[in-house]
């Protein structure tokens, strides 16, 4: 029983410690599309070309944290690439409705 205690415990602790690794790998592959997006704001036109290397940088940094966190602890990777994927869309959806309306009124 005693066994069962501790391993539900270290269950939660590994699980706690994947969201909180997801959301911060979510919100460092989410900056370079949220600087474009800064940088629009401010009526600078940047190349088409950056602004997809920019959204495609975001989202393979995130698939390589998601694989090295498969390949070092298996059983946190669904809930790690579960909140990284939610804090980059969510952040990356926010900043350009931000920015859409931040335009709109200009």
């Amino acid at each position: 029983m005693l066994a069962t205690v501790f391993s539900e415990q270290s269950d939660l602790v590994l699980t706690a410690w994947a969201v909180f690794a997801g959301i911060i790998s979510g919100l460092v592959a989410a900056l370079p599309t949220v600087l474009l997006l800064r940088c629009v704001s401010q009526r600078h036109a940047p190349h088409v070309a950056v602004g997809l290397i920019c959204s495609l940088l975001g989202v393979l940094t995130l698939q390589g944290a998601i694989f090295i966190i498969h390949w070092l602890k298996p059983a946190a990777t669904l809930t790690y690439g579960v909140a990284a994927t939610l804090t980059l869309l969510t952040t990356i959806i926010v900043t350009a409705f931000l920015t859409w309306r931040k335009m709109d009124k200009n």
